[in-house]
């Protein structure tokens, strides 16, 4: 029964890497955060963090203004305070006393997560959050670099 248990667990993990390992960033973009891709979209990157169940996805993207509106207009997103990426975690504040976090990445472990996802080097970056809390635990966390014109993006599914 164990055995059969391991069998299915390994082929569900297998499959669902197989299915990740076909979309290339920009069916990803369409899928997790806005179909069209808007048009001064370019240079997507994206990687998904190891996942046992549910899914999380990081985003690297250049993007104006102007289509950033389009982003943060497409569901309820909500500014939020003092986000900063240290340790593997993503950490904001919704307000002066309520503050959330969400890890990322594991780097004391070895996976301090691909080159171009460094966070930590932006200062201050105006960042929004949309959260879902239904059956499962839905967040997408937006960080905007104004100056640089790039977004990082997080799409997190809690799984169960």
């Amino acid at each position: 029964m164990l055995f059969l248990l391991l069998c299915c667990v390994f082929v569900s993990v297998t499959l669902t890497a197989h299915a990740f390992l076909k979309k290339s960033p920009s069916e990803l973009f369409r899928r997790y955060i806005l179909d069209p891709i808007p048009a001064s979209v370019k240079n997507i990157k994206a990687h998904r963090p190891w996942e046992l169940s549910g899914h999380r996805y990081v985003f690297h993207f250049d993007i104006n203004k102007a289509d950033l509106e389009l982003i943060l207009n497409s569901r309820p997103f909500k500014k939020v305070m003092d986000i900063k990426y240290s340790n593997g975690y993503l950490h904001w504040r919704e307000d002066a006393l309520h503050g959330r976090g969400l890890p990322l990445y594991s780097p004391y472990k070895g996976k301090p997560g691909p080159d171009w996802f460094r966070p930590a080097r932006w200062d201050n970056p105006k960042a929004y959050v949309f959260i879902e809390e239904l059956r499962r635990t839905h967040m997408q966390i937006l960080m905007y670099h104004e100056e640089h014109g790039q977004v990082y993006f997080v799409e997190y599914k809690e799984g169960h």
